[in-house]
């Protein structure tokens, strides 16, 4: 009987126990995406659900070693958005985890940062009514790590900044060894090269993209393979062009347009006798370059293959630059627009591969 007691007492026990627990409230998790602009609605959520009726609100405190703390950056932040069992994925110690809960909309244009700042290092918090007729809100979570919020303006303003003097120090080299800059972009003859100053946009674009993602995310982006094939082709065409061009050039015996010099009058030797003139080497000149170049072929005729891959380097490079400044991110370029650019770079490439005839006359 004292033995049966004994389990009753103790089962009672563990189901007052069992009990206490099951009623607690799980802790509240906060999870604030790291990187957002303050010109888009912030993302933040909550784990488990909170009711609306709570009320919460948001709190972000930021470090202030080099600026004055602002008045209105302790106040607490009311969301425009409130939307429960939504789900998410979060990266906890390199894995990816699936979690449900509240998310939370706020909008954060008006947020201070200083103008001479592209971003600001933030610790969030999340606040909320202990029940739905309180009036005070207490700290409920806590952010797990701080986050950047951005400036576009900011970020665009250091990204081109940046970039506009690495193009005056290449520019500065380039006409340090050729005189002109634009020989970067120009064939042997001195004309625009098509395949080269594709090249130098597409460098320029994606080199933008990635530094303006470094500078805000403070790390290097994921690169799409589409993209890699992209840049791929670019630099394929450019090697394949400049190989054909000088076989074409060899083959023909063509060179850059030459100004002679006057002929030198014969010298006489020790002997007494004349020497052979010495004619004074030609001068190559080059063409002069023009936006004509990048749709006309060798014979000044337009060419419908150059003008179409002007067309498709446009339109993907406006593309490219909206989806990724936009997005946040490297624009994934579709395959199928891969494959069209790729036809037209093989159109491009194509006449290359064609011997010229080269016509022999009885000239003086």
């Amino acid at each position: 009987m004292q033995t049966i007691r004994r389990l009753l007492f103790l089962t009672g026990g563990l189901l007052l126990l069992s009990g206490s627990v099951f009623a607690s409230d799980p802790p509240t998790q906060l999870h604030m995406p790291d990187g957002q602009l303050s010109s888009h609605p912030i993302r933040v959520y909550v784990t488990p659900d909170i009711p609306e009726s709570l009320d919460p609100r948001l709190r972000l405190t930021g470090s202030n070693e080099v600026t004055k703390k602002h008045t209105t950056e302790d106040e607490l932040i009311k969301p425009f958005v409130h939307a429960t069992n939504q789900n998410w994925v979060e990266i906890v110690a390199g894995q990816k985890v699936t979690r449900t809960g509240t998310l939370l909309l706020f909008d954060l244009r008006n947020y201070p940062i200083h103008p001479l700042k592209a971003m600001i290092r933030l610790t969030p918090a999340l606040y909320r009514k202990g029940s739905k007729n309180d009036t005070i809100w207490n700290p409920v979570a806590v952010g797990s790590k701080d986050i950047y919020l951005g400036k576009s303006t900011g970020v665009i303003a250091y990204t081109l900044a940046l970039v506009a003097l690495l193009l005056i120090f290449i520019i500065l080299i380039s006409r340090a060894v050729k005189g002109k800059a634009v020989f970067l972009i120009c064939g042997s003859d001195g004309k625009l090269s098509l395949s080269r100053t594709q090249m130098a946009l597409w460098t320029l674009a994606i080199g933008v993209v990635i530094f303006g993602y470094g500078l805000f995310h403070r790390e290097v982006p994921e690169i799409p393979d589409s993209l890699v094939a992209l840049m791929g082709l670019s630099l394929a065409t450019t090697g394949i062009s400049y190989r054909q061009v000088s076989k074409m050039t060899d083959a023909s015996g063509t060179q850059p347009k030459t100004t002679g010099s006057a002929p030198t009058t014969p010298q006489a030797d020790a002997s007494g006798g004349a020497t052979p003139a010495q004619p004074t080497p030609p001068v190559a000149t080059h063409a002069r370059a023009r936006l004509g170049d990048l749709v006309a072929d060798h014979l000044g005729e337009i060419s419908i293959a150059k003008a179409q891959m002007v067309f498709w380097t446009g339109l993907m490079l406006v593309l490219f630059l909206t989806k990724s400044t936009i997005d946040g991110v490297l624009w994934e370029v579709p395959w199928q627009m891969v494959t069209l650019m790729g036809m037209s770079q093989a159109g491009y490439l194509g006449p290359k591969f064609i011997k010229p005839k080269v016509s022999v006359s009885n000239g003086t």
